[in-house]
């Protein structure tokens, strides 16, 4: 019988380690999601990312599309499309950058005060462009998470 009760005591702690580790995994998980600034009058316009999530968000990639094509070289994606790619004031992120609990980054900010300007930019965020990003929690486990209108991932 002291077999028995010592064999369940050694089973719930084993599922209540798991549990615990389970939990620490959802606490500390970063949640990313994409924020198109599609709105031509708005201050401004482009793709943001942002951390949602409680914990920090290391990343692995960020990918974009135009017409469903990867494209290595955003700026003369935004060239074809009779864009100024001098324009974009996003940041860049790079792999192996991490983005805190709630910060938010423009990947790609377009600036202009030409309403035409603008207007084909919204077209071109709104008709062709798509973007991914790759991400992974201090943990390593990882996602990837598309902008909503166009999943290319």
């Amino acid at each position: 019988m002291a077999a028995v009760v010592a064999l369940l005591a050694a089973l719930f702690s084993g599922l209540q380690w798991r549990e615990a580790r389970d939990l620490r995994a959802l606490v500390t998980q970063p949640v990313l999601s994409w924020y198109v600034g599609n709105d031509a009058s708005a201050t401004h316009i482009g793709l943001e990312i942002d951390n949602n999530g409680p914990g920090v968000a290391i990343i692995r990639s960020i990918d974009y599309f135009v017409d469903h094509h990867a494209t290595p070289d955003l700026a003369d994606a935004m060239t074809a499309a009779g864009l100024e790619s001098d324009r974009d004031r996003g940041e860049d992120i790079d792999d192996g950058d991490s983005l805190a609990v709630g910060q938010r980054v423009w990947v790609l900010e377009y600036r202009t005060t030409s309403k035409a300007e603008r207007a084909r930019f919204v077209q071109f965020l709104d008709d062709h462009l798509s973007a991914s990003v790759t991400y992974c929690s201090l943990s390593g486990k990882c996602w990837t998470k598309c902008t909503e209108k166009k999943a290319d991932c």
